[in-house]
């Protein structure tokens, strides 16, 4: 299997895994491992009865066939056995007769030293329940659904499920991440342990645990095909359980690079506590927090509390951070929103790239004057003195005279001194650009989006971290149709989804996704002899033909979009609103993809003309878009049609507003009602014209167009497409041969 799966869908698998028995288990996980013929495989087998007190033993095989006879022979003896998940030194083996068990001695135990080289990382889900006992079905359940929500989260930066393996372990789920070989080290050992710190900040819950002790290099794992015995047998709510494994039939091991954007990947995801959380794991020890408004040794304290009582909305014009009526963050340049704002005689931000600024973003007009002119503390309170008048006495160096104490003050007309300026540039040489280039792609491969629809993800290579794609089209095109395919097929893959739902009524967003799936159910159950609309579902008019599919419909919705949030416009909704919004997600542990619905729902500010407004709104969530790192699908409406123009399809320039709303985009979806499908049944299909004006990344997209068919039975738009090319000025599509298509189109027919 290559995709993401739903707990029952895993624990289904495993379990049917299982019946195999040791032989083809344990041979498949060798196989996944990637273990060679003749080197050592060490197997545990833990508390075997042994007279007064139970010993642990051990033994070696050096192939599938000879560890299946060993585990076989320990399977009624042994309350579980296990494997060492990474590769042992050869000479370990030597320590005993290889090919049967023995009693483990003291001084016999194989250490983190006897270890080559890791060949995978290993996350352990099990049950939270008393100690000594076997896992209920109902808290096997739960254990299942946060492994098929790891699972999945680990496919989809993965790009695929090649490098994961799935385990049964009897009372809870194992999953493993390949890895090629890679020779132990401290970094790989803080990697091991922060993914696995990271992935349990993201996705415990009640009911589970994700053991971080796991990390060790001598770490055992279940030796799959056996049977896990803990607890008194013959409990029917605490079954003992077969072990099971499953892995994809070629598998991707990653090297120390892959891994470590994994990892990276994975970080990028997490709030500031977790990261915290996560630094904790690997060792590293968190900066000291300090805060430029302290005084250092040795200086008088009452003149920093003069200096910070200087009026903060003046020294921020007399920085030149004052633009109009709004405070600009001298960090990240933010301003216009009230995620930057005077309080209490401070500028505070509330974007996460300020958290280490002053004291978590709030800055004393000294933490300005430091951070805007790259001066020290006291050179910062000598400023203000002198712009502001109040004297600094400086023991270490006579007294100047009167206005000599500092360099000139930058006048009060917003003007900054050439030091100001270099403060607030990341200037950087092209070879410090490029250091971690390669790695950086990885990290953004990692993170790319399916759109959900063949033929945006052939055409623009998914949604990417920091894109903002506009989708434009006519009133009744689909617009929003297309906006909730996006976002219900990126939510059943487990990723967090914040729905903007501007324009439509509350619950609306919910409502359709809930009829597109009862009409799924329905169609598929009876091949659509019934003709089916929204409207009349809203009605009440589809009760009875739908009835039947209620409970699998709600079950499904709950399952596959728990990770999927909405809002809805109040009674305004403006560009501040934006902001606010988006550092809302980011305190709540961020998102994977925002789509706004739609963009002319967004208030201006009341002294913007119409256009000014616009082009103001869509730089806020591009600004928003590349400082979270979360991409952005916005909805927008398109001017009045030319009545003489025979266009099938929409260009860049027709989105209603500034001209500057195309600029900004990375990225632009346009659709048009195409004409009916001939092999429609009763209205459950509709062919749509789709192409993508602009694509940052190629230029050349503008030129072609495609036919798709969405199709209600399904929920979505059909995989396969017609691709042509716009021709005549636009007024018509001419289908390409196969040998003209372009190479990107691999689901055109």
């Amino acid at each position: 299997m290559s995709g993401a799966m739903t707990a029952t869908e895993l624990r289904d698998r495993l379990e049917a895994a299982a019946k195999r028995g040791i032989a083809d288990n344990f041979h498949e996980f060798l196989t996944y491992l990637g273990h060679e013929v003749g080197k050592p495989i060490e197997l545990q087998a833990l508390n075997v009865p042994n007279g007064y007190a139970p010993k642990n033993h051990f033994a070696h095989a050096t192939d599938s066939r000879a560890a299946t006879r060993l585990l076989a022979e320990m399977e009624e003896k042994a309350p579980a056995s296990y494997a060492i998940l990474n590769a042992v030194d050869p000479a370990v083996a030597t320590r005993a007769i290889a090919g049967q068990w023995h009693i483990a001695e003291k001084g016999q135990a194989t250490s983190d030293n006897d270890i080559q080289c890791r060949r995978a990382a290993y996350v352990d889900i099990d049950a939270d329940r008393p100690k000594g006992t076997s896992a209920t079905d109902a808290e096997l359940a739960l254990v299942f659904e946060v492994a098929a929500a790891v699972r999945g989260y680990l496919v989809g930066k993965l790009g695929g499920a090649g490098s994961i393996g799935d385990g049964m372990s009897g009372n809870g789920a194992a999953l493993f991440v390949a890895l090629d070989n890679i020779e132990e080290s401290p970094e790989l050992a803080a990697l091991i342990k922060g993914s696995l710190a990271a992935l349990k900040a993201r996705f415990e819950k009640p009911g589970t645990v994700i053991d971080t002790s796991v990390t060790d290099a001598k770490r055992l794992c279940p030796a799959f095909g056996t049977m896990k015995r803990k607890g008194a047998a013959g409990i029917p709510e605490r079954p003992h359980r077969r072990t099971g494994f499953a892995s994809a039939p070629s598998v991707k091991r990653l090297t120390l690079a892959e891994f470590k954007a994994l990892f990276e990947s994975i970080y990028a995801d997490l709030t500031p506590d977790q990261r915290a959380g996560v630094d904790k794991a690997m060792g590293k020890r968190p900066a000291p927090k300090t805060s430029t408004s302290t005084p250092p040794q040795g200086s008088e304290p009452d003149v920093f509390a003069l200096a910070n009582g200087c009026d903060i909305a003046e020294v921020l014009a007399w920085q030149g951070k004052i633009d109009g009526d709004y405070p600009v963050c001298p960090g990240c340049g933010t301003t216009g929103n009230s995620s930057v704002a005077i309080v209490a005689n401070g500028l505070k931000c509330s974007h996460a790239s300020c958290a280490d600024k002053g004291r978590a973003g709030f800055r004393t007009p000294v933490d300005v004057v430091v951070e805007v002119e790259g001066c020290s503390p006291i050179e910062a309170v000598r400023k203000l003195g002198v712009r502001f008048g109040f004297e600094v006495a400086d023991r270490n160096r006579p007294k100047a005279d009167d206005g000599q104490t500092s360099p000139p003050a930058p006048g009060g007309d917003g003007r900054r001194s050439e030091q100001s300026r270099q403060a607030q540039y990341d200037l950087a040489t092209v070879p410090e650009r490029l250091r971690d280039e390669g790695l950086e792609r990885k990290l953004i491969a990692a993170r790319r989006l399916s759109f959900g629809v063949r033929y945006l993800d052939d055409a623009l290579g998914g949604i990417f971290p920091h894109d903002l794609v506009l989708l434009g089209a006519k009133t009744g095109a689909g617009k929003t149709q297309l906006a909730a395919v996006v976002a219900q097929s990126n939510a059943a893959k487990g990723k967090r989804v914040v729905f903007l739902a501007l324009e439509a009524e509350p619950k609306e967003i919910e409502r359709r996704m809930k009829y597109r799936t009862l009409a799924r159910l329905f169609y598929a159950a009876s091949g659509g002899n019934v003709a089916l609309s929204y409207r009349g579902w809203y009605m009440g008019e589809h009760e009875q033909d739908l009835a039947p599919f209620a409970k699998e419909a709600d079950a499904l919705l709950m399952r596959d979009f728990a990770s999927m949030r909405t809002l809805y416009r109040g009674r305004g909704f403006g560009v501040a609103d934006v902001g606010k919004v988006m550092r809302q997600i980011h305190e709540e542990g961020g998102a994977d993809l925002v789509i706004i619905d739609h963009l002319h729902y967004i208030d201006g500010r009341a002294d913007d003309t119409e256009t000014g407004a616009q082009k103001a709104i869509v730089q806020a969530i591009r600004d928003c878009s590349l400082e979270t790192g979360i991409p952005v699908i916005v909805v927008a409406h398109l001017r009045k049609a030319d009545r003489m123009s025979k266009r099938l399809l929409p260009e860049l320039e027709d989105f209603m507003g500034s001209s500057d709303i195309g600029k900004v985009a990375t990225k632009a979806i346009m659709l048009a009602p195409a004409p009916e499908d001939p092999g429609a049944m009763n209205g459950a299909r509709w062919q749509t014209y789709m192409c993508c004006p602009k694509d940052r990344m190629d230029g050349g997209m503008r030129n072609y167009a495609a036919t798709l068919i969405y199709d209600a039975r399904e929920g979505g738009y059909r995989d396969l497409y017609a691709i042509g090319r716009l021709v005549n000025g636009g007024e018509a599509v001419k289908p390409l041969a196969p040998n003209e298509r372009p190479r990107w189109a691999t689901g055109a027919t």
